[in-house]
């Protein structure tokens, strides 16, 4: 966990007014949004295979990237000691997980040689289920002195775990064959948020490791679906 120590001779309202204005949930939705160039993934036609579909039963969030709020979660000013905790909180637009997962998950499906295996039988696939959801937290303390303060910092980014859940069936024609359900744990975790780097810089390598893991649950999908099949 990365700490900051500050001295500082700012009264009690300009310390809240500096760590509750610097970084609003409009801005971190911009910063969202400015990750994926304005734009949302797109299916990739060239690697899906004729014979595997990959559905979503999650709903999105219209032409809107991500959703964010704000609040203060922990709050105790007292005289001579201050503490808050100031949560960012954010939900991306269902679309994007699942445009990557579904990509990664037909191109593993390729790279295995699933379609092969299936021998003309038909996968349909439904995400159910799946991680898109963090907060950015600013948690910080203060010990006020007589003209100035004793200040720490900690910023971070924290996942809410959400678990990948796939329901399959494979089919024959009309008939059901197998169905089941595939379910994959959150590998997002705790990131700690350098104190030599910007917010938004922050904001962005925390997305891309977050499209990263999303592209690895796609693959391990796959993997876990060749074995019960």
């Amino acid at each position: 966990m990365q700490f900051k120590l500050f001295r500082t001779a700012l009264p009690l309202l300009a310390l809240v007014s500096l760590l509750t204005g610097c970084m609003t949930s409009k801005k971190l939705d911009g910063m969202i949004r400015e990750h994926y160039n304005n734009e949302f993934p797109k299916l990739n036609n060239r690697t899906n295979t004729s014979s595997i579909q990959v559905k979503s039963s999650i709903a999105d969030t219209g032409n809107l990237h991500s959703r964010s709020t704000q609040h203060t979660e922990k709050f105790l000013p007292l005289l001579l000691y201050w503490r808050s905790h100031y949560v960012l909180s954010s939900r991306i637009n269902g679309r994007i997980p699942y445009t990557l997962i579904a990509n990664s998950a037909q191109q593993q499906a390729r790279n295995r040689k699933l379609e092969e295996k299936l021998a003309g039988r038909y996968l349909e696939l439904t995400v159910n289920q799946l991680p898109q959801a963090f907060s950015l937290r600013y948690e910080e303390q203060a010990i006020f002195l007589l003209i100035s303060s004793i200040t720490w910092a900690k910023i971070y980014f924290l996942p809410t775990k959400n678990q990948l859940q796939v329901s399959y069936r494979l089919l024959n024609g009309n008939d059901v064959l197998k169905s089941g359900t595939v379910t994959l744990e959150d590998p997002n975790k705790l990131v700690p948020v350098n104190q030599y780097k910007s917010i938004n810089s922050a904001v962005d390598d925390y997305l891309t490791m977050y499209d990263s893991y999303m592209k690895e649950l796609g693959k391990q999908l796959v993997d876990k679906l060749a074995e019960q099949l």
